[in-house]
């Protein structure tokens, strides 16, 4: 009879805890909280300048580009957190269609490659590609999305697109609201 009562209370706590540990799995709703820089050493030094050509072969300065906002995207083909964001990627630069903000994606890939790529998977920046030297500067890590001010100067510099978690969406889902207020800052 013993026996009997201990297995009925092991499980009766086992239910309790296992009620417990599903509520706590349960989040709220996803809200747009300002989480740390990925990358702090880059905020607050001013974007370096760059001659690279994009994929027509025209040449593009950085400095050309002074007094407008930047969104910079540092992607290669086959890196798959690259390509999970470029729909969001995508759509931030329809939506910001006509402000004076600047979207580029500098790849170490080669023009032929990118152009391959394209004809599989859209991504509406402007691209300058065989930038390796370039992007040793920044560390080679992808993909890294940095926020450049008017000034020239990088405000936020991020990895992907954060992922977000809630009811609807346990496995998560990449949540671009932060990207969206951080554009919306910079053109203020």
């Amino acid at each position: 009879m013993k026996f009997l009562k201990t297995d009925t209370y092991l499980l009766g706590l086992a239910c309790c805890l296992l009620l417990l540990s599903l509520s706590a799995c349960r989040q709220a709703p996803a809200s747009v909280v300002e989480t740390p820089e990925d990358y702090p050493k880059l905020v607050g030094q001013e974007f370096p300048d760059f001659e690279l050509r994009n994929l027509d072969g025209q040449l593009l300065r950085w400095s050309d580009l002074k007094g407008k906002a930047a969104l910079v995207n540092f992607w290669f083909t086959r890196c798959p957190p690259c390509v999970a964001e470029m729909p969001h990627l995508n759509a931030l630069r329809k939506d910001f269609a006509g402000e004076d903000v600047v979207f580029l994606a500098i790849t170490p890939d080669d023009t032929a490659t990118v152009q391959a790529f394209l004809k599989k998977r859209p991504f509406d920046f402007t691209i300058l590609p065989d930038a390796q030297a370039y992007i040793n500067f920044f560390g080679n890590e992808y993909p890294l999305n940095i926020f450049v001010d008017k000034q020239g100067i990088i405000r936020h510099a991020r990895a992907a697109i954060p992922t977000s978690f809630d009811q609807r969406h346990p496995q998560g889902f990449m949540d671009d609201r932060e990207f969206r207020r951080m554009l919306g800052n910079l053109l203020r």
